[in-house]
């Protein structure tokens, strides 16, 4: 209700992100907590997957990937989120983060035949 909605604003403002970006980062936690020892996907899920991660769709533009990519990498990078106020506990969580992110541009740039 309205009490989380409060705390959330509190926390997306502490660390300086908007509360979408803060969403984002729950969204992903709670992901990355639900992914911890699953099997590996199929090469098509994979895809389906990276383009997820990234927020765009397979009819982007080769750009709009790009910048899909270069927009999250300074969103989640750790360093950043540090100087943010991110507690360093949760260092390593950023760290999953920009490691997924890079993960998947590297998926659809392969796709895509892209260098």
């Amino acid at each position: 209700g309205t009490d989380k909605r409060e705390l959330l604003a509190r926390v997306a403002t502490a660390l300086d992100v908007s509360a979408a970006e803060l969403r984002q980062i729950e969204a992903f936690v709670r992901g990355y907590a639900g992914r911890q020892g699953t099997a590996r996907s199929t090469s098509k899920e994979d895809l389906e997957e990276a383009y997820r991660v990234l927020g765009v769709g397979p009819s982007s533009s080769d750009g709009e990937v790009k910048t899909a990519y270069r927009r999250l990498m300074s969103q989640h990078h750790p360093d950043k989120l540090v100087a943010r106020g991110l507690p360093e506990s949760m260092k390593g969580i950023a760290e999953q983060k920009t490691q997924e992110v890079r993960a998947a541009y590297e998926r659809i740039k392969t796709q895509r035949g892209l260098k």
